[in-house]
């Protein structure tokens, strides 16, 4: 009967601290991230502003400020901006951009997002 009663407690435990993870992981999707690069021919700076959630699906809105390389010289600053919807698969522990089908990985630990090769920092706790 005490051993019963310790596997219950222990299987609880489990199951509180599954929800955590759950509630933590999705208390990090939300919020602002950033990633900067260059390249020979241009630099960009790019913002992904994740919002809320209904049920598992998130509004996405992207930012991007670039510039032009032209012989050396930046060029006029140019702005963009794009809306998506990611799903997130509880399973896969990854959301998925729907437009062009980008797989999005969240990296909780060291607070970034991934996307291909491209690192974005979480700039919001």
């Amino acid at each position: 009967m005490k051993n019963r009663l310790m596997v219950i407690a222990l299987l609880a435990m489990l199951g509180v601290l599954g929800n955590c993870r759950r509630a933590s992981l999705e208390e990090f999707i939300r919020g602002v991230y950033v990633s900067h690069s260059h390249g020979e021919f241009a630099v960009a700076s790019d913002t992904l502003v994740i919002g809320e959630a209904k049920g598992n699906v998130y509004p996405i809105v992207r930012n991007t400020a670039y510039q032009v390389l032209l012989d050396g010289r930046l060029g006029k600053r140019e702005w963009d901006s794009e809306h998506w919807t990611g799903i997130w698969d509880e399973g896969r522990q990854v959301m998925q951009e729907q437009k062009k089908g980008r797989l999005i990985r969240f990296e909780v630990d060291s607070a970034r997002l991934v996307i291909g090769r491209r690192v974005y920092q979480k700039v919001d706790r």
